[in-house]
């Protein structure tokens, strides 16, 4: 899951103790699959897998971490690395549901350098 910096497993750490506090979430990794049918030109089929995961959303944060502003009517979804089953990693254009709101990740998705935490641009 995370990565140990200085011999330390933080991310298990942050996990154990800020995940039970938590509100309950899911991330869907969208993927493209196979094309739909023999033509070129038609689209390709996608492939969901979902894996639940601990987190929160704040909507009156209006920076990125990099200080970025970002765009009105998006949001900063947070979630905690290793609480996402099967060591899923968000990308852009999967989609992320938490408190009963399903949202695409729409920007760049930043992260600790210990992989404890997420960072998702949503909308």
């Amino acid at each position: 899951m995370g990565r140990k910096l200085f011999g330390v497993n933080i991310s298990g750490l942050v996990h154990k103790n800020m995940s039970k506090g938590l509100s309950p979430a899911v991330l869907t990794k969208i993927a493209s699959g196979a094309r739909t049918s023999g033509s070129l030109t038609s689209g390709k089929a996608k492939t969901e897998s979902t894996h639940n995961c601990k987190g929160f959303m704040d909507k009156s944060k209006r920076e990125r971490m990099d200080g970025t502003v970002i765009a009105a009517g998006h949001y900063i979804v947070l979630i905690i690395g290793d609480s996402i089953q099967g060591g899923a990693i968000p990308e852009l254009n999967d989609q992320i549901t938490i408190y009963d709101e399903t949202y695409d990740i729409v920007g760049p998705i930043g992260s600790d350098p210990a992989l404890a935490t997420y960072e998702l641009e949503v909308k």
